[in-house]
């Protein structure tokens, strides 16, 4: 039986702690879609097995839809991204507009915050080809359509109704995973599990073909909420 993981910690198969820290980008159908995987394997996933970082980046429809369009896009000098809308949700994190996994306990805040993301993603998208704009908000990926609007583009209410239900689902998780990792720290042994490396981080790496983070060991320890004095084990 093979299990393939993109976002919960290969440590799930032990019986320790796993933590997603405040550095990921999360994307709740594809978390939930490995939790189910892992238990139909008869892996445990509990909240005292498995936590998700309250400030985890969410990613959202608008950010797949503009990394995918964006690449169609580029008749030449492609990135080459995975199309899953990493480096969208960076640039919604230091342009003081994204999401995080918290917003999704709270339906108020969520949906205002939804509003105001997506009239900046919609006006970046209107200058894109509409028709590859349709073909890609109707990828698998994207739930095959269920999040398009042919006039406004996104689907405001199907976005916060399949949204809000996957925060329900995740709630037990969703924690202030840097107080438990700092509350660790000194009694416990930490391994951070990271992708990628040097060569791909955005600030060390071979600039621009590189990821949306910095995913060198100064990056995955901030990542994790942790310091650079802090003596920890890495594994990429």
């Amino acid at each position: 039986f093979e299990i393939v993981l993109h976002l919960v910690p290969c440590g799930i198969l032990h019986k320790r702690l796993n933590i997603i820290g405040s550095g990921v980008a999360v994307e709740p159908r594809q978390l939930l879609t490995e939790i189910a995987m892992l238990r139909k394997a008869g892996v445990v996933v509990g909240s005292d097995k498995f936590r998700i970082s309250l400030n985890a980046k969410l990613v959202l429809p608008q950010h797949v839809v503009l990394d995918r369009v964006r690449e169609a896009a580029s008749k030449r000098g492609k990135i080459g991204t995975t199309g899953r809308g990493m480096g969208p949700v960076a640039e919604d994190h230091t342009g003081r507009r994204g999401l995080i996994m918290n917003d999704l306990l709270n339906p108020a805040v969520f949906r205002a915050k939804l509003v105001k993301n997506l009239e900046h993603h919609v006006r970046v998208l209107r200058t894109y080809d509409s028709v590859t704009l349709r073909e890609v908000m109707h990828h698998p990926f994207l739930g095959g359509g269920v999040f398009y609007d042919p006039e406004e583009i996104f689907d405001v209410e199907a976005i916060v109704e399949y949204y809000l239900r996957y925060g329900e689902e995740l709630r037990p998780f969703i924690a202030d995973t840097d107080a438990i990792l700092a509350a660790s720290y000194g009694k416990k042994r930490i391994l951070l599990e990271g992708a990628q490396g040097n060569m791909l981080s955005v600030d060390f790496g071979t600039y621009p073909f590189v990821t949306s983070t910095d995913c060198s060991v100064q990056g995955i320890l901030k990542g994790a909420g942790l310091l650079e004095r802090h003596r920890i084990d890495l594994v990429f």
